[in-house]
């Protein structure tokens, strides 16, 4: 074949790759305006963007303190939590499952400065609204127990505050062995039986301070040289064995009532946590 005869059958690859080149160049000229328009655009807001970063660092910067108070007020609230509890532990009041955490500091705060009269009348007005929502919480929590809780609350209701207040101190005991296999007002000298036994379940410390009232030697479980002086205090044995016969009150009844609520709940929900694992 002649060098001509070539060259014709090799002009139809010379031409497909002009093509291609020249599509090649127009392509990336395209693309070259499509950046340099973009960048002109991005170039034209850069004030804008100037603005928006200057006042995010202004804003990163005054909401800083308040993160940093946030985090520490997080890290400490088991202790407060702690505190409160205790505060209302000492004078024989427990957390409800309806009320909030304010709730009970403002009731720890008013204890703290002396406003015992005030508080227990507080205390007795929230349980008598909540005394139906409980029986009824109780009585479907532990069906086998219903007849004698209903029996308690009636009392409670009728103003026989001699029957309900050491039923419902023996109910929160019976229902504490139930669940945790301990009473609720051993002590193990000054720490109580339950305490051991929560401590081996790895509580988180939420729950672990939410639970304080249970896990601390406070006047329901006092013993005699404790509890000498004190005929005011709701004490479990000089109950239960008779050396008291003025308990007979609507706040010792309302104490033994938010007693019977706070052990159910608190014990119950971590056998439940339990039982789902």
């Amino acid at each position: 074949m002649t060098d001509q005869a070539e060259d014709r059958n090799d002009y139809p690859h010379t031409v497909a790759h002009t093509e291609w080149k020249v599509a090649m160049e127009q392509f990336a000229k395209h693309v070259s305006g499509v950046f340099r328009e973009a960048a002109e655009a991005i170039n034209g807001m850069r004030p804008q963007f100037e603005a928006a970063l200057r006042a995010a660092a202004s804003f990163q910067a005054s909401f800083a303190p308040a993160l940093a108070r946030m985090a520490d007020s997080l890290k400490n609230l088991p202790d407060h939590i702690r505190a409160h509890l205790a505060t209302l532990a000492t004078h024989g009041w427990y957390l409800d499952l309806d009320m909030d955490l304010h709730q009970v500091a403002d009731f720890a705060t008013q204890l703290n400065a002396g406003d015992v009269h005030g508080v227990d009348d507080a205390f007795n007005k929230y349980f008598s609204r909540r005394a139906e929502g409980l029986e009824v919480e109780l009585c479907e929590k532990f069906p086998h127990r219903a007849l004698i809780i209903r029996a308690a609350f009636l009392a409670h209701k009728n103003g026989q505050y001699e029957l309900s207040v050491p039923v419902f101190l023996a109910q929160a005991d019976g229902i504490c062995a139930e669940i945790a296999g301990v009473q609720l007002y051993g002590r193990s000298n000054d720490t109580t039986r339950l305490a051991e036994v929560l401590r081996m379940k790895n509580l988180d410390v939420f729950t672990a301070a939410l639970l304080t009232p249970l896990m601390g030697v406070y006047p329901i479980i006092f013993g005699e040289d404790e509890r000498r002086g004190r005929d005011e205090i709701l004490n479990r044995h000089a109950i239960l064995h008779g050396e008291s016969v003025t308990y007979g009150t609507l706040t010792n009844s309302s104490k033994g009532m938010s007693l019977l609520s706070f052990t159910a709940w608190g014990l119950d929900d971590i056998a439940s946590r339990k039982s789902k694992k």
